[in-house]
């Protein structure tokens, strides 16, 4: 399959959930596959891919695998800045939770606005005259909607 993608497209995006319970031998059986991929391969993590608590294995898996792995940061390949992070959560404007109550709630939304944070750093970094951000989470009004 990823053979096939290589010679259709010129860059391999992935949006998160690369492992189903964020176990190394899981990021280890995805670096296995993708060596059939002859394009650049630009990913994000998801949620599920720190599940076991072992990100930190499973990002250095993927990145030995050539990912680029995108975690506040930002790579140009053919003239295109990628940009992405994880994401956490989000919400729109009456439908956005805000940081009131309890303590498991401000340290949600807390986080969310770092990801937020952390992805427009990496958009300034950005010379391409095009960019493309990746997400895990769809940053879209739809998504809450239900």
């Amino acid at each position: 399959l990823f053979g096939e993608m290589s010679r259709e497209a010129q860059v391999l995006v992935l949006t998160g959930d690369l492992t189903n319970l964020g176990k190394p031998r899981e990021a280890e059986i995805l670096a296995e596959e993708l060596r059939a991929c002859t394009i650049p391969v630009v990913a994000v993590l998801g949620n599920h891919d720190y599940e076991s608590g072992a990100v930190d294995q499973v990002t250095d898996i993927l990145r030995q695998a050539g990912i680029h792995l995108l975690d506040g940061e930002a790579t140009e390949i053919h003239e295109v800045g990628f940009v992405g992070v994880k994401g956490f959560v989000g919400g729109f404007g009456s439908r956005m939770l805000g940081s009131f109550g309890e303590p498991a709630i401000k340290s949600m939304v807390a986080e969310s606005v770092n990801e937020a944070m952390r992805l427009e750093n990496a958009m300034r970094q950005v010379r391409a005259k095009r960019t493309l951000v990746v997400l895990h989470y769809a940053p879209v009004v739809e998504t809450v909607e239900g």
